[in-house]
């Protein structure tokens, strides 16, 4: 299982952590207490973090990329890697003319 970032919070000293984990690692805290998971933990707005090959350009449109967007990272093989808001990053796709779809599940 790959290991997911989560907020937790301690059930005797009430501490917020934030650790990788990979669901099997987390239930104890430095104090001896029990781990929990803490839900509906909002990121703050500088917190999100998206690297996308899919968005990616052409290696040639680099330059041009760095002009019109200088708050989105890209790597110099096109690939995308924004760092900043979701808000921000839903900005950046309406600019680019890219559409985004909710998650179909099946």
């Amino acid at each position: 299982m790959r290991p997911t970032l989560f907020s937790m919070v301690c059930s005797v000293c009430s501490v917020e952590t934030t650790r990788w984990s990979d669901m099997s690692n987390f239930t104890k805290c430095d104090c001896g207490g029990v781990l929990h998971k803490k839900y509906g933990a909002a990121k703050s707005d500088g917190d999100f973090h998206h690297v996308s090959e899919s968005l990616g350009i052409h290696p040639s449109q680099v330059a041009e990329h760095k002009r019109l967007y200088p708050d989105v990272g890209i790597r110099d093989n096109g690939v995308i890697d924004y760092h900043g808001s979701v808000r921000g990053y839903d900005k950046y796709l309406n600019a680019r003319g890219m559409v985004k779809h909710p998650q179909k599940i099946k």
